[in-house]
């Protein structure tokens, strides 16, 4: 390229979620306030909230974005985009109310959620079946809906 044209190059949801998870743990874990660091945090928030969390012209985008997995790794869904807002605590943004209402519409009648697609890899152990109640994502379920309804 031409030193004065530049290619622009959008990073994907995924990769955004993990490096924001990536500083909030390592501010976390330092205790560190730095400017470049909140910057960095608030533009990549900004960025995910400004693309739909999962959906685009009244369809999901990808399919596995809303099926829920634990672990999550480094897969992108909407419950572990919502596990991040949620733990950075000051952004109840009105953008991630979609995200919340698919939350709730995904909800069993016994309070619980299923769990999703698994993610390949090789795993050492299963902890829980696909499409059946899942202690671990109704955990991170009510600890985002409590979250939102402070």
């Amino acid at each position: 390229f031409p030193l004065s044209i530049q290619p622009v190059i959008q990073p994907k949801r995924a990769k955004s979620r993990i490096v924001l998870e990536g500083l909030f743990q390592f501010k976390n874990r330092y205790s560190i306030e730095n400017k470049m660091l909140l910057d960095a945090e608030t533009k990549g928030q900004e960025y995910l909230l400004k693309h739909p969390l999962f959906m685009e012209n009244g369809q999901p985008i990808k399919d596995k974005w809303i099926s829920f997995s634990f672990p999550p790794y480094w897969f992108y869904d909407v419950l572990t985009a919502l596990e991040y807002f949620r733990g950075y605590k000051s952004n109840r943004d009105s953008r991630i109310h979609p995200g919340i209402d698919l939350l709730i519409e995904k909800q069993n009648k016994d309070g619980s959620w299923n769990l999703g697609s698994r993610h390949p890899g090789k795993s050492f152990f299963e902890m829980e079946v696909t499409r059946v109640p899942s202690r671990w994502n109704t955990l991170r379920a009510l600890r985002v809906q409590k979250w939102w309804k402070e």
